[in-house]
């Protein structure tokens, strides 16, 4: 019995090996199809005057920051000590005028309680 189970589990492995090849073969025809309809689409419009070309992704872009940093790393800022410059008065955890950016310019005011509270904030 666990001879005809292990010759019935090859014969499974070797079709499965047979359908990845033809997978990959079949992917690989629609591939250069493709790209031949895209590059005849690409020679036309540069028959027009304009100027493009295909250009494959190799996946080794890496983007970068002005400042040399990678995506999804945190910013320097620190936050200021003391009160808030538009609150007059400290938090726990503590927080300045940038978190009264939502505010329109010109009205900016200190925060209720209840704002407070819906933040996380407390006043100390």
């Amino acid at each position: 019995m666990a001879i005809a189970f292990a010759d019935q589990a090859a014969k499974i492995d070797e079709q499965i090996r047979k359908l990845e090849a033809e997978k990959q073969k079949i992917q690989a025809q629609a591939h250069d199809e493709l790209k031949q309809t895209a590059q005849e689409a690409i020679e036309k419009l540069n028959g027009l005057g304009y100027n493009y070309r295909i250009v494959e992704n190799t996946g080794r872009v890496k983007l970068v920051t002005p400042k040399g940093k990678g995506l999804g790393e945190k910013g320097t800022r620190t936050p200021s000590s003391g009160p808030c410059p538009i609150c007059q008065f400290e938090t726990t955890p503590h927080h300045d005028a940038r978190k009264h950016r939502s505010q329109p310019e010109g009205q900016k005011k200190p925060f209720t309680a209840s704002e407070l509270s819906a933040m996380g904030l407390t006043k100390v």
